[in-house]
């Protein structure tokens, strides 16, 4: 099994080349992802039992795109996981979730004037 991490390893050209060789017999490959590229770079590879995807997710809508500090993460990750998901692809998540954190809890911004 080889499990290919980041940074974001879609932003990496060398890349391109793993979706043949997780074809190869009993060699299990899992490319981890923010999913952020995803839909971009799904041609480059081919779907494949030995093939997945793991996407980080960190949680909910509302706490991923506060944990990455960027509005629509989330929905973007989702859509191509779906899309993948379409084109036969495994993929999976991966969530981290902190014990502090509570369904109810919101992220606060504050200001100043």
């Amino acid at each position: 099994m080889v499990s290919i991490a980041g940074g974001e390893p879609l932003l990496h050209s060398r890349h391109r080349a793993h979706g043949p060789r997780a074809r190869a017999p009993q060699v299990y490959v899992y490319l981890c992802t923010n999913a952020v590229l995803l839909s971009r770079r799904l041609d480059r590879f081919s779907p494949s039992h030995y093939f997945s995807w793991v996407v980080h997710l960190d949680g909910t809508r509302e706490r991923h795109d506060a944990a990455v500090d960027r509005a629509g993460v989330f929905d973007t990750a989702v859509a191509a996981i779906r899309e993948a998901k379409a084109k036969g692809f495994r993929v999976t998540t991966n969530s981290t979730f902190l014990q502090h954190q509570t369904r109810r809890r919101r992220f606060v911004t504050s200001s100043t004037s």
